[in-house]
């Protein structure tokens, strides 16, 4: 027979990394790239709009309301990201207040029950003098059991609670996962808000030096003035909410992930708990 073997160490519970801030700059950049076609689309809407604002007259009702409509850009989606960040940092605000999340009631749970395991853990002295137990009053295996039914409503209790709160985290890790699927969703749009924004930049500086190229200079200061200062702004608009939406994403992610390594923890615990009670059953009758 083979010589027997140390059981191999219990994998620890260990929390990702915190999300790091991520900048205007490289939110953008670490999307997804736009399909080819959608790319082709959004270049084609970028000249034809500057192809139409350019031949209107800058001082027209028209002008003005095409300048205008680049801060309603994506205006929707900016509205849905918010209310799912608003929602999502509400639910983490409300939860620290009253009793704490999920993650923090299953982890008190688990303390206790290590509590109460060492102290329903037989002894060593107690097995040690099983061989008096022939004497009167010396029956320490009794004694064993009756320390065991008398822990075993709290025992009860606290792996009651690991289970309560093992649908917890259940249930929010399926709710992070929709508000996760349509913060997703909403990064695709405002990815293409994105793209389309530095395109009329582009379209928009080659417009300028074309007009004043002809000698329309009044017409290239009104590009520059008017179409091309809105254009940044928005497009800096987009570049903040894309940051504020992925790091929202990033966030969401590393909580789910956290509490699915909590819950693997506590069902490793709960089949701890029923082997470790049977062996120190059958060791206390041996």
């Amino acid at each position: 027979m083979d010589k027997l073997q140390p059981p191999t160490p219990a994998e620890e519970i260990t929390p990702a990394e915190p999300v790091e801030q991520i900048s205007d700059d490289d939110a953008v950049s670490v999307l997804p790239d736009l399909p080819a076609e959608q790319q082709q689309e959004l270049e084609q809407r970028a000249d034809a709009w500057v192809d139409q604002v350019s031949g209107l007259n800058p001082h027209s009702q028209e002008f003005t309301a095409q300048v205008n409509a680049l801060g309603a850009v994506a205006r929707r989606t900016f509205e849905r990201t918010s209310q799912t960040s608003s929602r999502f940092m509400q639910q983490s605000l409300r939860e620290s207040k009253e009793k704490g999340n999920a993650q923090a009631s299953v982890a008190k749970s688990l303390s206790e029950l290590r509590t109460t395991m060492e102290d329903l853990a037989p002894k060593d002295e107690t097995f040690a003098e099983k061989a008096l137990s022939f004497l009167p009053g010396r029956n320490l295996a009794k004694r064993y059991f009756r320390n065991f039914e008398s822990n075993q409503d709290q025992l009860d209790q606290v792996l009651g609670a690991l289970s309560r709160g093992q649908e917890m985290l259940q249930k929010d890790n399926a709710e992070l996962s929709v508000e996760r699927r349509g913060l997703w969703e909403d990064l695709g749009a405002l990815q293409k808000a994105a793209y389309l924004l530095n395109l009329l930049d582009d379209r928009t500086v080659r417009r300028a030096e074309q007009l004043r190229a002809e000698g329309k200079a009044q017409d290239a200061d009104a590009m520059e003035r008017d179409v091309l200062f809105a254009v940044r702004q928005r497009r800096q608009d987009v570049a903040t909410q894309i940051a504020v939406t992925v790091q929202a994403y990033l966030s969401m992610g590393l909580i789910e992930d956290n509490n699915t390594k909590l819950q693997q923890g506590v069902e490793r615990a709960r089949t701890t708990t029923v082997t470790a009670l049977r062996t120190a059953v059958i060791t206390a009758q041996a």
